[in-house]
């Protein structure tokens, strides 16, 4: 039996764990917590049997199961609902893998984090499964071989998120969607759009697409459309219709929006503390900017309200085909690199 414990379970995890079980013909289970937001369709999409358990409360994997797992993909290095079962699998001769979306940022705090992870955590797992480059480039940096780390763990679903028409036939239109809380940056990025917008003479719009404590500090002006949360499956239109995607988070371990966007063919205006940056963003199809500086962010926007039509219209292609970077079979090969290694 294989077990994805998964703190927070999204949709997307779901449609990939339901990818890995079309794979294989042995039993998978999923033990979540219910996420933070209200999104629907987990039990449907992993096609697997779910059981949702409490936050914070320690799961007894083994009397919950019936049996041990032979292999356990856990979402997080310090979940206090799984952290027993880690070594109860490893007891009992199965893996424990970690799935992490941490990103490589080279600060002191990168740095005593690495410290942490060899004393409390580096024999607490027999593999890591993370998403892109940096996180493998982070991992390396605390010591990891290369032979314990995977990528594939995050991707968008390709059947959801398509390719729209080119920018010359879309609305002129941005999309940010994301928590509004301070970490995403979102007063300082309308402020700069709004900024923008006024520069190139008007006409531009902004969506905003989520839900969080700042929603009543967004600026009320006709440019910017506040749309509350989203479910995926009506996001996937709102990319199609959008030139370009914004993620101005001051920390961003990985963003999995940023994969939705490019195969959705959005240029990526994103924060350069923003993981996915470095398997996604290329000169031709996006730009990164200081997330704290306002001329910075400002500068990408302009960049893509003032761009040829022929220029933003490659800038997409370039985007969509990057964005094979991370997909639903990545995430099952990256699985079986794991489940199957002997």
């Amino acid at each position: 039996m294989i077990c994805f414990a998964w703190k927070g379970f999204p949709q997307y995890g779901a449609r990939a764990v339901g990818a890995f079980v079309r794979s294989t013909k042995e039993r998978v289970i999923v033990l979540a917590t219910h996420p933070s937001v209200p999104v629907e369709g987990m039990e449907k999409y992993a096609e697997c049997e779910v059981i949702w358990v409490k936050e914070r409360v320690q799961v007894d994997v083994k009397a919950l199961l019936g049996e041990v797992p032979r292999c356990m993909f856990s979402s997080a290095w310090w979940a206090p609902e799984f952290s027993k079962s880690w070594s109860v699998v490893r007891t009992n001769g199965g893996r424990v893998i970690a799935m992490i979306d941490n990103n490589y940022v080279p600060t002191l705090k990168c740095f005593l984090n690495g410290l942490r992870f060899r004393v409390c955590f580096a024999r607490r797992f027999d593999g890591y499964f993370v998403p892109g480059n940096s996180s493998v480039r982070l991992l390396k940096s605390y010591g990891v071989a290369e032979s314990k780390i995977a990528k594939g763990f995050y991707c968008a679903d390709a059947n959801l998120f398509r390719l729209g028409p080119p920018p010359s036939r879309r609305p002129k239109k941005i999309l940010f969607t994301g928590r509004l809380i301070e970490r995403k940056n979102v007063l300082r990025t309308c402020a700069a759009f709004i900024r923008a917008n006024q520069k190139v003479g008007g006409g531009w719009t902004l969506d905003v697409c989520g839900v969080g404590p700042l929603v009543d500090r967004i600026p009320v002006v006709p440019e910017i459309n506040i749309r509350g949360f989203v479910q995926p499956e009506e996001i996937a239109a709102l990319y199609q219709e959008a030139r370009a995607f914004v993620l101005p988070s001051l920390e961003e371990h990985w963003g999995l929006v940023v994969h939705e966007a490019a195969l959705s063919g959005c240029m990526l205006l994103l924060s350069d503390r923003v993981g996915a940056a470095d398997d996604f963003v290329t000169k031709e199809n996006g730009a990164l900017f200081n997330p704290h500086d306002k001329t910075a962010i400002e500068a990408a926007f302009l960049r893509v309200m003032t761009m040829s039509s022929e220029d933003a219209d490659r800038a997409v292609t370039a985007a969509a085909v990057i964005a094979q970077n991370a997909s639903l079979d990545l995430f099952v090969k990256g699985m079986h690199y794991f489940a199957d290694m002997k």
